[in-house]
């Protein structure tokens, strides 16, 4: 499963855009990588999900569109136990470096800056 933004990345059928590195970052990952990862192989994606699917695992899994980072990211969010899973971190304000992939700043989206409930958040 994957966001329909991100399917035709991890099926192979257009490549991915580089990674948007500062120059610590660049150099942190030439001293334990060498020259660069190798592309991922690409993967089956058996389902495309949009913001607002609902998935029939853990009671009903909510699936939250939350571009950042790349334009396909999601979080899914399971209200019966309050659990969220996400991609990346959550916190109480902005991130330190909030930076798309390719390189311009994070679109405006309706999810963005949303507010789960504490017990969402806690688990």
């Amino acid at each position: 499963m994957a966001h329909r933004r991100e399917a035709p990345i991890i099926c192979g059928q257009v490549p991915g855009p580089p990674p948007v590195l500062t120059d610590d970052e660049r150099g942190l990952l030439a001293a334990i990588v060498g020259d660069g990862l190798p592309p991922a192989p690409p993967a089956r994606v058996d389902r495309e999900l949009e913001d607002g699917d609902v998935l029939a695992f853990g009671g009903s899994a909510h699936v939250l569109a939350v571009p950042g980072h790349t334009d396909g990211s999601i979080a899914l969010y399971l209200p019966r136990s309050g659990v969220l899973f996400t991609g990346d971190n959550i916190t109480g304000g902005r991130t330190s470096r909030e930076t798309h992939r390719s390189g311009r700043p994070p679109r405006p989206h309706p999810h963005r800056g949303r507010r789960l409930s504490a017990d969402a958040v806690r688990g």
